[in-house]
């Protein structure tokens, strides 16, 4: 199935009503968009990100992960019912309506594969929101942190603190090609930061439905990446 961030989709033209739907809450402006830091010492890799990549890195933090078992816990938002994807997992709950419009579901599971946990993230994005926190079933030490509640719109989402995955990085350069650079080529590397900036430059409103849910916005996507210490800026257009 595969994992591609939503920004990156974005980036790459491919726009469905999915990622449509992130970027609703933009008007015309520019506006500070996620981030990510990712440090390799030793073997491991620590995956920081700021609020709209806990995805990614709970996604690739399950991908490199050697340990097989994982018991997970915390809470899933979507922008519409996910019950079906919940259910291939074993949930007996399913997502109820809750405020904004949006569907909620709490998520507790002592063991489940690791593999099918990261098909979880796989099945649900861009549509989720996926606040949740893994660890493995041989250790005490959680390797996916996530914090418990969704931050005020547009307040904070620089900071790399929301996210923080700790795993194995023999796989972790691929898998941050695949999910969130699908334009670049990552060799291995000590230290990486990006961080993204989005200009809405127009709006376009539609001619029937709902404003504020159907209005398309023409929009440049500019990417701040570091790489142990060389600098590069990239600008993405798109109509999303």
């Amino acid at each position: 199935m595969g994992f591609t961030h939503y920004i990156a989709r974005a980036s790459l033209g491919d726009v469905d009503w999915e990622v449509h739907r992130r970027f609703v809450k933009y008007g015309r402006g520019s506006f500070p968009g996620p981030a990510l830091k990712v440090t390799v010492r030793r073997g491991t890799a620590i995956l920081k990100s700021s609020f709209e990549l806990e995805d990614l890195v709970g996604w690739a933090t399950l991908k490199a992960m050697p340990e097989p078992k994982v018991s997970v816990s915390g809470v899933i938002y979507g922008y519409k019912d996910f019950s079906s994807i919940l259910a291939e997992i074993g949930c007996r709950e399913g997502a109820r309506k809750a405020e904004r419009g949006m569907f909620k579901a709490k998520v507790e599971l002592e063991e489940i594969d690791a593999g099918k946990l990261a098909e979880l993230y796989e099945a649900a994005s861009p549509t989720c929101i996926m606040l949740l926190n893994v660890k493995p079933i041989s250790s005490t030490t959680p390797k996916l942190t996530v914090k418990k509640r969704i931050p005020k719109p547009l307040v904070d989402v620089l900071k790399t603190d929301f996210a923080v995955g700790r795993t194995r990085a023999d796989d972790i350069y691929k898998l941050l090609s695949e999910g969130l650079f699908p334009d670049l080529d990552l060799k291995a590397f000590r230290e990486l930061s990006c961080r993204y900036t989005l200009r809405v430059m127009r709006i376009i409103l539609p001619e029937h439905g709902d404003i504020r849910l159907d209005s398309r916005r023409e929009l440049e996507i500019l990417r701040e990446l570091e790489i142990d210490g060389v600098k590069r800026v990239d600008s993405f257009r798109c109509t999303v």
